[in-house]
């Protein structure tokens, strides 16, 4: 197929922390409402709130500011106290940098990353209720990144630190599905479970038949694991970081971290081309659904 190459200036700054959740200074995990209009004040308020410890309304009224909106947009509490590692109900629960967050019935399952841990939170009606547990401990993960859902009702889960993919099933816990703890400056190889080899797994998802695409953020490269033969691939990238799109082993990313499937296609969070790519499940083929390669604050259509 044909080879279609963006110019870009990737960022030499490490990567925001991309995710689905947005975490205040203190710890706290926040539902945030939608704001429109005249913005910028309302979320240098709320910035100097979270530094302060202190909480506010979008009218700014602890400070004296006069609000640019009708009504108060409220930020409200969904769980968390302060930084820390702690389970309980969900106003005294703690979390240190939570990450990747999964949607699964009757709750969330949280990423906590500095902690070390895989936390379920139960939630009924947008509200944190009952008890939070952890799942996964630091004796069995080592900074986890990314959590998808297997149709059998596991949890697969990236574990960044050990640079593996592990599987957690309640009945019988924590099991390596592929990867072992290399150098940094080691070549990833392919290979069969645990033989294999990634630099950094960060995203992972699982399509209906389980196999699993991973995002290995620092060799460019979205490895995929199949489930029949537990075999760990390259499926799609050369690697080498650039913005590239076309068959998969022509195509390049650049430090690609979060990453979901839907309909036949993995998508994917391609941080330092500041872009969403489209990879074919099928052939591994890559395509830009949005972004140009260059950072910005725009909304438009696609590139």
């Amino acid at each position: 197929g044909e080879v279609t190459q963006h110019s870009s200036s990737p960022s030499t700054s490490p990567p925001s922390n991309l995710g689905v959740a947005v975490l205040g200074t203190g710890g706290m995990l926040r539902d945030m409402a939608l704001v429109r209009g005249s913005s910028v004040l309302v979320a240098a308020l709320l910035l100097l709130c979270a530094l302060c410890g202190t909480s506010a309304t979008a009218s700014g009224a602890a400070a004296g500011v006069e609000s640019p909106f009708k009504e108060e947009a409220k930020v409200p509490e969904l769980c968390g106290s302060t930084c820390g590692d702690q389970d309980g109900d969900a106003m005294h629960m703690k979390l240190r940098q939570p990450g990747a967050l999964l949607s699964v019935s009757g709750g969330l399952v949280v990423c906590d990353q500095s902690n070390s841990k895989l936390k379920f939170m139960r939630i009924a009606s947008g509200k944190a209720e009952g008890e939070s547990k952890t799942l996964v401990t630091p004796e069995n993960v080592d900074m986890p990144a990314g959590v998808a859902l297997g149709t059998d009702g596991s949890y697969f889960f990236t574990d960044l630190g050990n640079q593996q993919v592990k599987r957690y099933d309640k009945k019988t816990g924590v099991t390596v599905v592929a990867g072992h703890k290399s150098p940094q400056e080691a070549r990833p190889e392919e290979g069969k479970g645990v033989m294999a080899t990634m630099k950094a797994p960060y995203g992972i998802a699982a399509d209906a038949g389980m196999d699993l695409y991973v995002s290995d953020m620092l060799d460019n490269r979205i490895r995929r694991v199949v489930r029949l033969t537990s075999v760990v691939e390259f499926f799609s990238g050369t690697g080498a970081a650039g913005f590239k799109d076309g068959p998969r082993g022509a195509a390049a990313f650049n430090h690609p971290m979060g990453v979901t499937m839907m309909k036949g296609s993995l998508y994917v969070a391609d941080s330092r081309n500041h872009a969403v790519r489209v990879v074919s499940a099928s052939d591994g083929g890559v395509s830009t659904l949005a972004g140009s390669g260059s950072r910005g604050a725009a909304d438009g259509k696609g590139g």
